[in-house]
């Protein structure tokens, strides 16, 4: 939706007219900076299964199939978003993977999780 650093945190804070802002709790830039734009509910997830969820929560080796639009994920995970075009050209850099990688491991340390709840 956006190019930049910049353009995609605020974009990420603010969000737009169909989706107000926050719309994840953390945008990693490039050179692997973490910026934090939302706390508790953001604007992430959207709707999802209640058996996934029940799922995801319990860190099981398999998901159940998503078969009902019945659950605020929003409510129940994090969401980060990721400095990157999407088009499968634009690199992923070193800095950014660590980013990413440290980011989730300081979650699943915060809560006990294991790396299934990334």
């Amino acid at each position: 939706v956006t190019t930049g650093t910049a353009s995609s945190v605020d974009l990420c804070y603010n969000g737009h007219s169909a989706l107000p802002g926050p719309l994840c709790h953390g945008v990693i830039a490039k050179d692997g900076t973490v910026y934090l734009v939302g706390n508790g509910r953001t604007n992430h997830a959207g709707l999802g299964d209640a058996d996934v969820l029940r799922a995801v929560t319990t860190e099981a080796k398999t998901l159940p199939a998503d078969n009902e639009a019945n659950t605020d994920g929003n409510r129940h995970f994090y969401g980060f978003e990721c400095v990157n075009l999407g088009d499968g050209k634009d690199p992923w850099p070193a800095a950014q993977l660590d980013a990413i990688e440290r980011a989730a491991a300081a979650l699943c340390r915060a809560h006990g999780w294991s790396e299934r709840s990334v």
